[in-house]
């Protein structure tokens, strides 16, 4: 299949930022395929009860789904950039259970309630490069048709593949802007102000889900 030219953009741009060249796909493609696939199956039925489940509800369902779908200790050390070196492993695993905690709390404010949506996924591309990585184009078609991108970009770990990167709206790298967010607050205010701000966003997510 062969890529519309904002995929192939986005490929390229993948390619200066990751160090990949686009390949051709084969069944590791399929297998990154099935994992979104996957993580859309939950994120329905969370989405189907979701007014019953409630945000604690939403969040405990899809606290097993997104560590299966996501290698978030990888995405912790991507969102902290060069200052990741300089942490202790403590430090390190305060960072990656915050971030994953963020994560889940976000999916479970985004995937609140259930209005005919369908999760389609598009298609996939291997990407070239040692680490073998995957991108993988879906979208979510509301009840008027209109569409909304969610893409994702997956590389294999312990036999299996796994997310580490979200694009909202096709483009939208949730690394980056998690990066853009909270590097800047460990090299300006440090560690113990950039714990303390995730944590924050955590409970002011938690306060708006509940409006």
């Amino acid at each position: 299949m062969r890529m519309n030219s904002g995929v192939a953009r986005l490929a390229g741009i993948l390619a200066v930022i990751y160090g990949f060249v686009a390949a051709p796909g084969d069944a590791r493609a399929q297998a990154a395929s099935d994992v979104v696939a996957a993580l859309n199956a939950s994120l329905v039925r969370v989405m189907q009860n979701g007014e019953r489940l409630g945000y604690a509800g939403r969040y405990k369902e899809l606290e097993p789904a997104l560590k299966t779908a996501f290698d978030l200790p990888h995405m912790s050390q991507a969102v902290m950039g060069p200052h990741w070196a300089g942490l202790n492993p403590e430090q390190r695993n305060k960072v990656i259970d915050a971030f994953t905690r963020l994560t889940i709390a976000n999916f479970a404010l985004r995937f609140d309630n259930y209005n005919e949506q369908r999760f389609e996924v598009v298609d996939q591309k291997e990407l070239g490069g040692d680490r073998k990585s995957i991108f993988v184009r879906s979208r979510i078609v509301k009840r008027n048709n209109k569409t909304v991108q969610l893409n994702y970009l997956l590389l294999p770990k312990d036999g299996r593949y796994k997310g580490v990167d979200v694009y909202y709206n096709g483009a939208i790298s949730e690394v980056a802007t998690s990066r853009s967010a909270y590097s800047s607050v460990l090299a300006r205010d440090g560690f113990d102000a950039l714990v303390r701000t995730i944590e924050d966003k955590i409970v002011s997510i938690e306060r708006d889900a509940k409006k």
